[in-house]
């Protein structure tokens, strides 16, 4: 990432509702060029809203610059989260760090990353795009694919990680909209449903089982599945029959049917004995 990448996220003249503190956007830059390990980075990067006399009011900022980090540079992804686990792990705010003096007591508990999933969800999970597809020129809709496809992926990985407190939920609800119903737009529904089924195939096929699991995404009726309510084994084998018809349907755009052949393939995975 260019020093240009970060020139931009930095707030011009102070004004930190249009971008980042400019020591939150250089701990994030000597992370990523590994100047600083990630203990280090989560001090830095978390400093300048600890010192802020309203820090919850500008959390908000830092939230903006690492989610945009994620969505503009796929490689770096799996790095941002590992710094995301250490912010959480930072001390708590009833914790003195070994200071005895209350003032040196951190604000922010920053367990669980206090308003990163509510922001993620404002920013990425409104649909009202999918609307316009066929008015979208087809560079238009490439670029709406690469963003849907990243922020599935993203969730998914963040949701693995534990992250953020990103709920499988979302995941559930990407693959029984595109698979279950037949108002799913499969050019579009398609990618967001095959990276869940990629990153987290594993405890979609397992987790969803539980009575005593809230996931209402699975409980939702749409026409194409009439087995039930929660995760089973009639169900997981019904989205891969339902792949493996987009898969060979030329109608549909060739990277839909790609992505398809993907996540059967990570389907298939899953089902293999350990």
């Amino acid at each position: 990432m260019s020093d240009a990448w970060f020139d931009t996220k930095v707030a011009p003249d102070a004004s930190i509702e249009d971008g980042c503190h400019p020591l939150e956007a250089q701990a994030l830059k000597d992370y990523l060029r590994d100047n600083i390990n990630t203990d280090e980075a989560a001090r830095a990067i978390t400093r300048p809203v600890e010192a802020d006399n309203d820090p919850h009011s500008v959390l908000y900022r830092l939230w903006c610059l690492l989610i945009d980090a994620m969505m503009e540079a796929p490689a770096m992804q799996s790095k941002i989260i590992q710094l995301l686990l250490a912010v959480e792990n930072l001390p708590s705010a009833d914790s003195t760090d070994g200071d005895t003096n209350p003032s040196q007591q951190r604000k922010v508990v920053w367990r669980s990353l206090p308003g990163f999933g509510s922001l993620w969800s404002d920013l990425n999970k409104m649909d009202g795009w999918k609307l316009r597809w066929d008015n979208f020129s087809p560079e238009g809709k490439q670029e709406a694919l690469d963003q849907y496809r990243q922020t599935a992926a993203i969730e998914a990985r963040l949701f693995m990680s534990g992250v953020g407190a990103i709920p499988l939920t979302w995941g559930y609800r990407d693959i029984c909209d595109a698979l279950e119903s037949s108002k799913a737009i499969l050019d579009i529904d398609i990618h967001s449903a095959a990276k869940w089924l990629e990153i987290a195939g594993q405890r979609i096929r397992t987790q969803g089982t539980g009575e005593q699991e809230d996931f209402s995404a699975l409980g939702r009726q749409r026409d194409l599945w009439n087995g039930g309510k929660s995760m089973s084994k009639e169900r997981w084998a019904f989205w891969a029959d339902r792949l493996r018809t987009v898969a060979d349907d030329q109608n549909l755009r060739e990277d839909t049917r790609d992505a398809a052949k993907e996540a059967l393939k990570a389907m298939e995975v899953v089902e293999e004995p350990a």
